[in-house]
């Protein structure tokens, strides 16, 4: 008699399918974070610019405590506006949000930086808010 499996319900292979993309996700994280200390450089858009001077250009990476580290300092382009995109295997995976200093006419301004995991984009609101 030959083998005949047993039926397996769609939310299980549906399931079994969400786990390996989950799965698959991390791997990717973990091989993006095992190059941890390289600064990955910020396409500013939207009239956001580098503050310039002394300091640092902005970028980010993963940090040794497995957190996102950004560094350096911008300038303002649009309030509310995407200042940049992350690339997709730095991205977080929720959303999140915190206060920065921008560099507004040569001093420092809070601004808020908003952190959307799906899309990897940064949108920065000055003043803080």
């Amino acid at each position: 008699m030959p083998f005949i499996p047993e039926p397996v319900e769609y939310d299980a292979i549906s399931n079994l399918y969400q786990r390996d993309l989950n799965a698959a996700a991390q791997l990717k994280r973990l091989e993006v974070r095992s190059r941890r200390g390289v600064f990955i450089p910020c396409v500013l858009e939207n009239g956001w610019v580098w503050a310039g001077g002394s300091y640092a250009r902005p970028a980010y990476r993963w940090y040794d405590n497995d957190s996102l580290e950004f560094r350096g300092h911008i300038s303002p382009g649009s309030s509310g506006t995407v200042a940049f995109t992350m690339l997709p295997p730095y991205r977080l995976d929720h959303d999140t949000s915190f206060l920065t200093d921008i560099v507004v006419g040569g001093n420092f301004s809070v601004a808020r930086a908003a952190v959307a995991f799906v899309t990897g984009t940064v949108t920065v609101t000055y003043p803080a808010t």
